[in-house]
């Protein structure tokens, strides 16, 4: 009776085992979606960062009185709000920042920063989630120092 009391210990010890990897290949596979998803969760956040801190420098950079639109004021406020954008979204792959007036480029007037990017989410190489995101601000312009 001994020796058959042994084995069935033995055989109840593999299915232990069995029921462990099982269990720990989908706790590994959550754990890494989970992962991914933060990941996705961050470049959204720098990528809201991105259009604040764009929109932010644009409106720094200030008009003159005049509020014309194809002035340099208005160039020079667009690569500087780009060039802030980014500083910010630089580790995020393929992002494209837009800065543009709302009306004309006068003081009190709006300054709005676009920025997207793509987004994918893959576990073990299988796309989960996939799609662009998009953040914008607006921004009133300062009067220009001289």
């Amino acid at each position: 009776m001994r020796i058959l009391r042994r084995n069935r210990k033995r055989r109840e010890g593999g299915q232990a085992m069995v029921e462990f990897s099982l269990c720990l290949t989908v706790l590994a596979t959550v754990l890494i979606a989970v992962y991914q998803f933060g990941g996705a969760i961050s470049d959204y956040i720098d990528l809201a960062e991105s259009s604040r801190a764009c929109a932010h420098t644009a409106a720094r950079s200030g008009a003159n009185v005049s509020g014309d639109i194809t002035g340099g004021d208005y160039t020079l406020a667009k690569t500087r709000g780009n060039n802030a954008a980014a500083a910010v979204a630089s580790k995020i792959p393929g992002y494209t920042s837009i800065v543009y007036a709302e009306t004309t480029w006068a003081v009190g007037n709006g300054v709005k920063c676009d920025v997207t990017a793509n987004y994918n989410v893959a576990v073990f190489g299988v796309n989960v989630v996939n799609g662009t995101m998009h953040s914008s601000n607006t921004m009133r312009i300062a009067q220009q120092i001289a």
